[in-house]
């Protein structure tokens, strides 16, 4: 039955359509055959999900968290709630198709391939890094005058600013999404409450390239500040060690004071 209601729905559905809307709206977030990104990895999900279900999940996932086990538990796992989609019926058949398609391994050796980098694989530029941290805190105003990501994003452990609250914090925003996440999700802005605030607005290749430069140095630049931190416990407890081995000494000079010097 499974089967049969797949081929209904495929034929109604675009291959390249649901590509072109995977890419846009997805590919943020997930892969095929690629591994878990932000959400899990899409790879044979119409055979391992009831199709109707897939397509009221990939429409509204809103209505399935705290009444659905297999929503419950994808929430659990991935702690990110999949925001609501908002697509018409044909687009969602397109996705599904293309899913369907793309598991079988019926795509192009060449579109499944992405390279994924570590930061240390990516050598430090300091005044990209400047740039991409300024783009993001509003000190360069965007090209085509989008907010600042600060706006409504922050960023943990970054002291000389604190960020927005809208939007989740970014800190682990490169080890969530990986470089080419990260550059989709910024060039194709696939989250519902950004799509108003950027629709006439694209970030530039340039822009998005700084903040994803800016956004994969954190942990290295966190790194860097801990050494200030345990240098700074150190001298405390460096500070500590003769008020402990001198305790008594006051106390010794005071009682003797209290019996009047004897």
């Amino acid at each position: 039955m499974q089967i049969l209601i797949l081929a209904v729905l495929i034929t109604i559905g675009s291959f390249e359509k649901g590509k072109e809307i995977f890419v846009k709206k997805c590919s943020a977030c997930h892969t095929i055959g690629e591994g878990k990104r932000v959400g899990p990895d899409l790879m044979g999900i119409t055979e391992i999900r009831n199709i109707e279900w897939l397509k009221k999940f990939i429409n509204k996932p809103s209505d399935f968290f705290g009444k659905d086990k297999i929503a419950d538990s994808l929430l659990k796992e991935y702690a990110i709630k999949m925001p609501d989609q908002n697509l018409e019926e044909e687009e969602i058949l397109s996705i599904i198709e293309y899913l369907n398609t793309a598991s079988k391994g019926e795509m192009k050796v060449e579109e499944k391939k992405e390279v994924k980098i570590s930061p240390e694989e990516i050598p430090f530029d300091k005044e990209k890094y400047e740039r991409g941290e300024m783009l993001f805190k509003g000190e360069i105003i965007f090209k085509n005058k989008g907010l600042p990501c600060i706006s409504c994003h922050s960023i943990k452990n970054l002291f000389t600013f604190g960020g927005g609250k809208l939007g989740p914090d970014l800190s682990l925003s490169f080890k969530n999404y990986g470089e080419e996440g990260l550059k989709l999700a910024l060039k194709d802005i696939p989250f519902p409450t950004m799509v108003p605030v950027y629709k006439n607005k694209p970030l530039l290749e340039e822009e998005i390239d700084a903040i994803t430069y800016f956004l994969s140095k954190l942990e290295t630049k966190n790194k860097e500040k801990n050494p200030f931190t345990f240098a700074i416990i150190l001298a405390f407890l460096i500070f500590l060690i003769p008020l402990f081995i001198f305790r008594n000494r006051s106390k010794g000079v005071r009682k003797n004071l209290l019996k009047g010097g004897k």
